[in-house]
């Protein structure tokens, strides 16, 4: 009886959870069932039991969203806080999260998913993980728009614009 009141909890939270919420936990974490406990706590990025300025920073990716302004960011950071921070101490604990997503049902929507990491994890995230998981992928396979687009953004960056192939000629 105890694992179905488990599984019917988490069944719950993900129907009633709109749809930033879960969005994110599909596209970020891969995770379609989850709770708000499972929320809050893989987002308690430091695991002091609270979700403070960084951790709200890293659920909406503002570190990592390159056009918006500083004004930007910390007004979307002071929104998230003005409505979750019940007793605006500046941490939004376990149960002032619970509080608010049992009475709203989803975290404020700014248009965005919410990222957690560079380019590459990003990239390795939302692109590989979704079309490049057979272990006997050959290169021709790497050939989406978003492939060439990543691998010419990370030459540039990581090998002053050679192709790879071309550094072995440099090597001899």
């Amino acid at each position: 009886m105890k694992g179905s009141l488990a599984l019917g909890a988490l069944l719950f939270a993900a129907s009633v959870c709109g749809n930033w919420v879960q969005n994110h936990m599909k596209e970020e974490h891969q995770m379609e069932y989850f709770d708000w406990d499972a929320f809050f706590r893989l987002h308690d990025l430091d695991s002091d039991g609270v979700l403070d300025s960084q951790d709200v920073r890293a659920i909406y990716g503002l570190d990592n969203v390159k056009d918006l302004t500083p004004d930007r960011k910390l007004e979307i950071e002071k929104t998230v806080f003005a409505a979750l921070d019940a007793d605006r101490n500046g941490a939004i604990t376990l149960q002032e999260f619970k509080s608010f997503m049992d009475a709203n049902g989803d975290l404020p929507d700014f248009g965005f998913e919410g990222h957690h990491g560079d380019d590459e994890l990003e990239f390795d995230i939302h692109h590989v993980m979704k079309y490049h998981t057979d272990p006997e992928d050959s290169e021709e396979n790497w050939s989406h728009p978003e492939d060439i687009e990543h691998f010419a953004k990370h030459n540039l960056e990581h090998h002053d614009g050679i192709d790879p192939g071309e550094l072995s000629d440099f090597n001899t």
